[in-house]
């Protein structure tokens, strides 16, 4: 009897624990996202990474016939005997992976998209929506309306994003939490502190809606179902999650019915923008089984502040834990930002409770649940503008801030343009929105100095005049008895 076989009679354990120690482990996939029939999904930046002891990659046997099927690279991660897939395209096949060692077998499905949803998540009875501004005006200032202009078929390069959106699409059948939904866009994004920006411009897209608990911190994000939005008789904009196969039937359709789709996303780190030219719209969204809806072509505006909504809570029990800082252009911690005189804004925050943003120092001290409104309303009462004119829409001068909600949603249905972030030509992201001459002169009634242009920066603003040149440039007809000139 030998030593081992000796051993292993005094402690079976000891020797079975010795025999798993030497036997690498299974061969197996993780991450990804899963889709129906054991696919997962085959995009850059969701692939699933492949487990295996040793150093080399496993190795690849196709399967099937499929058309756009390719040979798998990999390489190895940081980690140990992980290895990830390289592709700057989607991929769409089926493989057999194995490593020379042992005859185990391992199958990958891939596919770069994922199956047409019927069926979507409603907001649940514990969580509610958040609005930035008074939904019902009865004093306004001001009144936007669209303004009908023909928009060109800027379908750019496909960006990243377009990856992420699929991704968010396949996640849809449920409220997914903050946490989930910010990982999978910043698993793509260029930078990741440039993930609130393209969050909220899936916001304004309604490709996404935020819910926000009602007895705690927490907020969870939706889908919105696929919809037709007319705009004038025959055109419209397509709002809601459209995944990469709604598309191509949405194009399929229009094409049959003779109705002009135009996918616009020039600026690549946007939300995209869908838009429908042509007769028929209603039975386009009937045959296709889309919601359909006449949106409202114009929008009254009260003056900051009382176009804001007050909360209703007095801050009980909530601690100053953030101030906003002018040099900064985003909150600090409190202790690193102490009170100074004039215009202050506070974010005050308790574990149980959403935060509250509180304005002082200016005017009447004012309580506000919207993170948006506080920090134009803040802008206004400290005289420092927020956006200016670029001639090409409103864009932000500062690092965080936005258009309320369901404003920036009129501007893009109105205009048919994306707003989101975009790269500016010294390297420095800001958040653009569409506007013209005539929603400009109107948008500074209501918020003042906070669209003021960029005089408050050492920079002289556009003249009116010059934004009237910009506007009729991109096919728009301004009023100029709007503006009294």
């Amino acid at each position: 009897m030998s030593l081992q076989e000796a051993r292993a009679l005094q402690d079976p354990k000891g020797a079975a624990r010795q025999i798993a120690e030497s036997t690498p482990p299974p061969l197996r996939l993780e991450g990804g996202i899963r889709l129906p029939n054991g696919y997962l999904l085959g995009r850059p930046g969701y692939f699933p990474t492949v487990h295996l002891s040793g150093s080399l990659p496993p190795r690849v046997t196709m399967q099937g016939e499929e058309r756009e099927q390719r040979n798998l690279t990999f390489e190895a991660t940081a980690e140990d005997g992980v290895f990830g897939i390289v592709s700057p395209k989607p991929i769409h096949g089926i493989w057999t992976l194995s490593r020379d060692e042992l005859q185990e077998e391992l199958p990958l499905r891939l596919l770069p998209r994922c199956t047409m949803r019927t069926e979507w998540p409603a907001r649940a009875d514990t969580a509610r929506g958040m609005t930035d501004m008074q939904a019902d005006v009865t004093q306004p200032v001001a009144t936007l309306r669209f303004e009908r202009a023909s928009a060109p078929d800027s379908k750019g390069l496909e960006s990243p994003l377009t990856h992420a959106l699929e991704a968010l699409y396949c996640r849809g059948k449920a409220a997914r939490s903050e946490g989930e939904v910010v990982d999978l866009l910043c698993r793509v994004l260029p930078e990741t502190r440039m993930v609130w920006d393209v969050l909220r411009s899936l916001e304004e897209a309604r490709w996404l809606e935020r819910d926000v608990n009602r007895t705690w911190r927490g907020r969870k994000w939706r889908l919105l179902p696929p919809q037709i939005s007319t705009t004038s008789e025959n055109t419209a904009i397509c709002e809601g999650a459209w995944g990469e196969a709604e598309l191509e039937k949405l194009n399929a359709l229009s094409t049959e019915r003779g109705i002009k789709m135009m996918q616009l996303r020039s600026a690549p780190w946007s939300a995209p923008l869908v838009r429908l030219e042509g007769r028929g719209l209603n039975r386009l969204a009937t045959f296709g089984k889309w919601a359909f809806e006449t949106v409202p072509d114009q929008m009254p505006l009260a003056a900051a502040p009382d176009c804001w909504l007050p909360d209703r809570r007095e801050g009980i029990g909530h601690q100053v834990v953030g101030r906003w800082s002018e040099k900064h252009s985003h909150f600090l911690p409190a202790e690193a930002a102490p009170a100074a005189s004039g215009a202050r804004l506070e974010r005050l925050g308790r574990d149980d409770d959403q935060d509250i943003y509180r304005l002082t120092g200016v005017g009447a001290d004012l309580l506000l649940e919207s993170r948006v409104a506080a920090i134009l309303e803040h802008h206004r009462r400290s005289d420092i503008a927020l956006f200016q004119p670029d001639g090409e829409g409103l864009s932000r001068i500062c690092k965080d801030g936005h258009l309320p909600l369901e404003l920036a949603i009129f501007l893009r249905r109105g205009h048919a343009a994306q707003t989101g972030p975009v790269l500016q030509a010294d390297g420095t992201w800001s958040y653009r929105y569409p506007a013209s001459a005539t929603d400009l002169a109107a948008l500074r009634h209501v918020y003042g100095s906070a669209l003021s242009g960029s005089q408050a920066h050492g920079r002289p603003a556009r003249s009116v005049l010059h934004s009237f040149g910009d506007a009729r440039r991109r096919g728009l007809r301004p009023n100029l008895l709007h503006q009294g000139l």
